[in-house]
């Protein structure tokens, strides 16, 4: 039997939004067909078949609202069980649920009769089955995650809690907002203590620490380390190449990120890293450092040194506008899953080339990389949060 993703590869799934009243009507059909099947028992020679019709309607149905439910639409029986497979039910159920489909159609259009004890076997079948297909709809979904975003930005211009519904409404559960200087920090700690959902990195981007002295620079990261039970992880920081100028501060920006990159081992937070145009040179200082915990922010180096970065273990984090990005595109299919993270840099690059950008639309960093990966959404999912928990978790 094909996978689910050769289906949608072939067209016999589509993509479609969310339909959260087709799934709900469809519940309910199953839900009322059970307690229809009950008039048939006991089971005898006259009722074996409609128990067979509707056991498999009722799992039809169970499938396709599933289906509806996480944005997905097909009339295909061979692709609606297919589906099984995504949810986690073993290969003895999905050979199950695909026979039983024969059998139905045998009874309910040529009337050929069923003895009891198959009849009774497929009761049974459902009764173990039931519990699962209806957990479903109640279990916690995987979560998308924004791993580098500037929320703290986004709100001079857009609705915080606008910001945050859609973000929830995405199942975006996590927010990751980095700090670029000892105002914004103050914001980012602030928002963190007040919204679950977002987890504070503290840092001083690479060309705002080139206007402090080493004395404050010292001060914000003795702040930052006061303030380690609350923050989830270091950053942005970093080094910053982008006008030929800033060659001249290159040892000073190395000297700044050095005492970044020291805090982060020393409090075991994973730091998230700016490169811009000075990729080798930032690559180079974190080996030199033994950096463990690195995350490479919208790193747009060669694929040489994207090689480097898996190689050394760090992560790469993915930003919105690989939709449209042949760079970032590139990067998802080189490295592998367990190497990638998501994020928006919110309100920068956004997916669709609009201003200004927000944490919701890493959605479509997720589906690019399920797309590139020929993987499923919900795969894609469980592998970057657990790739999240791997580096922010302690």
């Amino acid at each position: 039997m094909r996978s689910f993703n050769e289906f949608l590869k072939y067209g016999l799934v589509k993509k479609k939004k969310k339909d959260e009243a087709r799934a709900k009507s469809l519940i309910e059909s199953a839900e009322k067909r059970k307690r229809v099947m009950e008039k048939y028992l006991p089971l005898n020679s006259e009722t074996s078949a409609q128990i067979i019709e509707e056991c498999y309607d009722i799992i039809r149905e169970f499938l396709e609202a599933k289906l509806s439910d996480d944005g997905y639409k097909s009339y295909n029986h061979e692709a609606v069980v297919s589906y099984l497979g995504e949810l986690g039910f073993l290969k003895d159920e999905i050979i199950f649920v695909d026979n039983l489909r024969e059998i139905r159609h045998g009874t309910k259009y040529y009337g050929r009769l069923v003895n009891e004890e198959y009849a009774r076997k497929v009761k049974n079948f459902l009764d173990n089955i039931y519990p699962k297909l209806n957990s479903l709809f109640k279990q916690s979904k995987n979560i998308m995650i924004d791993v580098h975003c500037h929320l703290d930005k986004l709100i001079e211009e857009f609705p915080l809690e606008k910001a945050l519904k859609n973000a929830k409404d995405n199942n975006v559960k996590i927010i990751v907002v980095n700090g670029t200087d000892h105002k914004q920090n103050l914001i980012v700690l602030d928002l963190a203590k007040k919204h679950k959902e977002v987890k504070a990195a503290l840092g001083i981007y690479p060309l705002d620490a080139l206007k402090l002295s080493e004395a404050k620079i010292d001060e914000e990261i003795e702040f930052i380390e006061k303030n380690k039970k609350i923050i989830a992880g270091i950053g942005e920081v970093g080094l910053d190449l982008k006008e030929p100028e800033l060659l001249k501060t290159l040892d000073k920006q190395k000297i700044n990120l050095t005492k970044f990159v020291n805090l982060a081992i020393k409090l075991n937070k994973p730091i998230i890293i700016h490169s811009r145009k000075a990729e080798t040179q930032t690559i180079e200082l974190l080996e030199q450092l033994k950096a463990k915990k690195v995350i490479m922010h919208c790193f747009s180096g060669k694929m040489s040194l994207v090689d480097r970065i898996v190689k050394n273990g760090w992560s790469l984090s993915i930003p919105a506008n690989v939709h449209y990005s042949q760079q970032f595109q590139d990067v998802v299919k080189r490295v592998p899953l367990s190497n990638l993270l998501c994020e928006t840099d919110t309100p920068y690059l956004h997916p669709l080339k609009e201003w200004p950008n927000e944490p919701a639309n890493v959605i479509y960093s997720y589906k690019k990389i399920a797309e590139i990966k020929n993987q499923s959404l919900k795969e894609v999912e469980k592998q970057i949060e657990d790739n999240y928990n791997q580096l922010f978790e302690q």
